[in-house]
């Protein structure tokens, strides 16, 4: 009798083993962690519908050049798995990169090499919007959903003086 308590609780102890560790390698966090992403170099987390965005920065090119990169992680049946994954080499005063998400969305994002940059405004041909400008330990970033795909982007500085503009449509 007491070996069939036994048994019974060994058993119960590798199912609830298994379903704990299906659990984790079913988060985010375990999926973060396998992408190779160092947490010390994130600089942004934020959720756009069924995905978050990871924004970061990293060293991956030679002569200690760096690079701005994105990963999107998308739950599908409860199960995260990595949608986009890219870095890329970042060498001028504001970097525009897009990614693409679900439902035809797209956001466009980069970071700002220019200290006298502080505001970056997205103009369409009937409205306009200010893309979201972060501060981080490393340089500041920026990012913005996309309404529409033409558009051009107007460049301020602190004191909201314009400085440049950057034409552009999504391809």
């Amino acid at each position: 009798m007491n070996n069939k308590i036994n048994i019974i609780l060994l058993f119960l102890l590798i199912i609830l083993c298994f379903s704990f560790l299906f659990y984790y390698t079913n988060t985010l966090d375990y999926n973060l962690s396998k992408s190779k992403i160092s947490i010390n170099n994130i600089l942004d987390i934020r959720k756009e519908n069924e995905n978050q965005i990871i924004i970061f920065h990293k060293y991956l090119f030679p002569k200690d050049e760096y690079g701005l990169g994105i990963s999107i992680f998308q739950k599908n049946n409860g199960v995260w798995s990595t949608k986009h994954d890219s870095a890329e080499k970042m060498n001028s005063e504001i970097t525009i990169n897009f990614a693409h998400l679900d439902n035809n969305e797209t956001i466009i994002y980069g970071y700002i090499n220019n200290i006298s940059i502080n505001k970056i405004k997205i103009i369409y041909n009937d409205t306009d919007e200010l893309a979201e400008v972060i501060d981080t330990e490393w340089k500041k970033i920026w990012i913005h959903k996309l309404m529409k795909e033409d558009f051009k982007i107007e460049i301020f500085d602190k004191n909201n003086n314009y400085l440049f503009d950057i034409p552009l449509s999504q391809n």
